[in-house]
């Protein structure tokens, strides 16, 4: 799937359709940057639900493979032309790292696995750095101590 954009809208552009599949996984691989790898695990992860049939299972797995939690959700209108009224974003959001997340399509005698998914998105958090009002009280407070020290 090297070079395949997941982003589109209405009919236009690529999204991931899926038929008879009824399992949907997008793992996010750690290892060398330059080579396509991300350097760290996500700490948010989602994608955008289009179109299919039946309930649907979304869950999100961290970084050692143990589930975050799954929710199911009775989506779809049985149409499959481009509308968006159906559309849902699923999504998730850890600091510890999301390894994988997956859409499952409900597996009955009458199902046929087929959903359609769209706009892949994944970030990282930023850690935020200490305010300049924090750093200048310790900065007086260290020059105060060392100045009591000089007298």
């Amino acid at each position: 799937m090297s070079g395949y954009v997941v982003d589109s809208v209405g009919n236009t552009g690529d999204a991931w359709w899926t038929y008879n599949y009824y399992d949907v996984t997008f793992e996010f691989l750690l290892g060398d940057p330059d080579r396509g790898f991300l350097p760290s695990l996500p700490t948010h992860a989602g994608i955008v639900w289009t179109d299919g049939y039946g309930p649907i299972k979304f869950e999100a797995f961290d970084s050692v493979g143990t589930s975050l939690g799954y929710f199911v959700a009775h989506l779809g209108d049985g149409e499959d032309n481009g509308q968006t009224d159906e559309d849902r974003f699923l999504g998730v959001s850890y600091l510890g790292g999301i390894s994988k997340i997956m859409i499952s399509v409900e597996r009955t005698p009458t199902s046929i696995g087929m959903m359609e998914l769209d706009h892949l998105q994944y970030g990282f958090a930023v850690v935020p750095l200490p305010g300049g009002l924090l750093l200048g009280i310790l900065g007086l407070g260290y020059a105060g101590t060392k100045l009591r020290r000089a007298s």
